[in-house]
């Protein structure tokens, strides 16, 4: 699909913490994050974020997991790691548990509410595989709870 942004419009990609808890009866959705390659931008060089109301859109340029990694080491802002969480989103781009590795570094600047990534990221070091056992998943949730303030 094409479109202003670009050629070669992808799939939205939920990202966040709404791809990974929203199955929790008591998760509170603060808003939505999602992820969209495009092969040829046109009013963007790497990303660009729309935001609407409730919904953060991210347009990245598709390139190869070397290129995502530079770019994300080489970022201030170490909550561009959470893309790499999203198993669809990683096959894509044909990133694998190794290049993941990678950003131990990046993953270890995340704070606050977004300590939880810290423990997705282990977890899947430690699987060797883009997945989360029910109890990864609920220690993950219990540190967004907390990160949030939610009453415990």
């Amino acid at each position: 699909m094409d479109n202003i942004f670009g050629k070669g419009i992808g799939t939205p990609y939920l990202m966040g913490s709404g791809y990974f808890f929203s199955e929790y009866k008591d998760y509170r959705v603060k808003d939505v994050d999602k992820i969209v390659l495009v092969d040829h931008p046109i009013l963007f060089k790497n990303v660009m974020n729309l935001r609407k109301e409730d919904q953060d859109i991210y347009y990245w340029r598709r390139m190869t997991p070397e290129e995502f990694i530079e770019i994300t080491k080489n970022s201030d802002n170490p909550m561009q790691v959470g893309k790499f969480l999203i198993p669809e989103f990683s096959k894509d781009i044909g990133f694998t548990i190794e290049h993941l590795k990678q950003l131990e570094d990046v993953v270890g600047r995340l704070r606050g509410g977004h300590e939880y990534e810290k423990i997705i990221y282990r977890s899947y070091i430690d699987n060797n595989d883009f997945v989360l056992t029910p109890e990864q998943r609920d220690l993950a949730y219990s540190s967004y709870k907390k990160g949030r303030n939610y009453a415990i």
